[in-house]
């Protein structure tokens, strides 16, 4: 036998926190203050140490058999991930919106979806339907719900092409939820969106002075009202909502209000969950200035957790469980099978930066051909960064692979020293501790 080269072994109080990656988050344990002496002995070779605990570090994974190549393995787990056989659509409805949020990296320049572009996008997935087991789409803008005709005419086409195909469909979208009135949710539902996404930035002093509408008035209590709308009066069993918490000083300080709030308005309904990130600079440079010294850094992650976990409250987190899942760290641009149409038919392969025409890969064109530059393609998808001296032998590489941001591993990279890692492994005990406070964890 020898260990794993994916453990992933953390102190945390005298206890031992384990985790393998290349089997992922069902890996994760604990090891108590009594035994973590010899489990950390025979993680670094003593079999012989104590061989109760030897046959449970086996049979969880963290020793394998000496004839093991964990590389080859990780490579097959790679091929899996990125050649998901489902047609991956971000559609920008339009790329207009109805708030200005302070840390906004869009300019809304382009506005709705034309007509002929619709027209288009439909004889594409038309014509290509066949080459996959179905179609994701994920509805985006600017506001994509400023456009729901554009989301109804396709929707209604998507459907009725998969429906003869046979063909698998199902859609989300990512939106601020202020026109997510209950009649809305009801019709998108009918369209098959069965994953939402709302940004909901603390308490309503916090959120509205973040996200207001266009006029500066604040859009706390539409949001809620529609959540809450939704929450009691839509009985299906078959949508989840991820409330998005963009955290600053504030509203780490205030995550006791923020999520007393919430208990009240959604309870222990699990079809909501959460999701919190530290607010970024992804690009509105002249809106963020306003964010002023609220703006926390990364590493103060560990107090958002902290604050949110000492609320006791058992919300679900369903996306930060999922990083931690094989390939889970990684960015859907590195997808083969996945694209983003812009509102002006534009191609791209992600959703950052919709105003560099050197992040374009091609265009749509009228007769349902996507035009692709295969050289800028092959930039965001042939991904030779996990060979790096980096990420080779790195023991988070089974969840990320190096791709955790093609544009910045990829597209823009100067040389290795400057390859970006994702969040969850920079801070992994913190983040693997907000899991455990949320969900049963063995202990071995």
């Amino acid at each position: 036998m020898k260990p794993s080269q994916f453990n992933i072994v953390l102190e945390d109080k005298n206890e031992l926190v384990l985790f393998n990656s290349i089997i992922g988050i069902d890996s994760l344990c604990r090891v108590s203050q009594e035994k973590a002496y010899d489990v950390r002995a025979i993680l670094n070779g003593d079999f012989d140490r104590n061989k109760e605990l030897t046959q449970i570090l086996i049979r969880e994974g963290y020793l394998i058999e000496d004839q093991c190549d964990e590389r080859k393995r990780r490579e097959l787990i790679y091929s899996r991930v990125t050649s998901g056989n489902m047609l991956e659509l971000i559609i920008l409805s339009t790329e207009r919106c109805n708030f200005r949020c302070k840390y906004c990296y869009e300019d809304y320049s382009r506005g709705a979806m034309s007509a002929e572009i619709q027209r288009a996008i439909i004889k594409y997935v038309r014509k290509n339907i066949h080459n996959y087991s179905g179609l994701r789409v994920s509805w985006f803008g600017g506001e994509p719900l400023l456009s729901m005709d554009v989301i109804t005419y396709l929707s209604e086409n998507f459907i009725n092409i998969c429906k003869k195909a046979k063909r698998k469909y199902i859609a989300g979208i990512t939106t601020n939820g202020y026109l997510l009135t209950e009649e809305v949710f009801r019709r998108l539902l009918s369209y098959h969106v069965i994953e939402y996404q709302i940004t909901i930035d603390g308490v309503r002093e916090i959120h509205d002075s973040k996200r207001p509408l266009i006029n500066g008035y604040g859009t706390f209590d539409v949001i809620t009202s529609n959540l809450s709308n939704i929450k009691n009066n839509v009985l299906s069993g078959t949508f989840g909502v991820v409330i998005r918490c963009n955290v600053t000083e504030d509203a780490c300080d205030g995550m006791d209000d923020f999520i007393n709030y919430f208990k009240k308005l959604i309870g222990d309904d699990q079809r909501f969950s959460f999701f919190l990130r530290p607010v970024g600079n992804w690009g509105g440079n002249v809106r963020m200035e306003e964010m002023g010294r609220k703006q926390i850094e990364a590493d103060q992650i560990k107090l958002v957790y902290s604050n949110f976990l000492k609320t006791n409250s058992d919300f679900k987190i369903s996306i930060h469980e999922s990083f931690f899942r094989v390939g889970g760290c990684m960015c859907y641009a590195g997808n083969k099978n996945s694209f983003v149409i812009d509102s002006s038919g534009g191609i791209r392969k992600c959703t950052c930066g919709l105003d560099n025409d050197n992040y374009r890969i091609g265009f749509l064109q009228e007769n349902g051909i996507m035009e692709i530059d295969e050289e800028k393609y092959a930039s965001w998808v042939g991904n030779t960064v996990r060979f790096s001296r980096k990420c080779d032998p790195c023991k988070f590489s089974p969840l990320c692979f190096g791709m955790c941001c093609p544009r910045n591993n990829q597209i823009e990279l100067k040389d290795e020293s400057s390859i970006k890692c994702p969040s969850e492994k920079d801070y992994i005990l913190d983040t693997l501790k907000f899991i455990e406070g949320m969900k049963d964890v063995k202990y071995i």
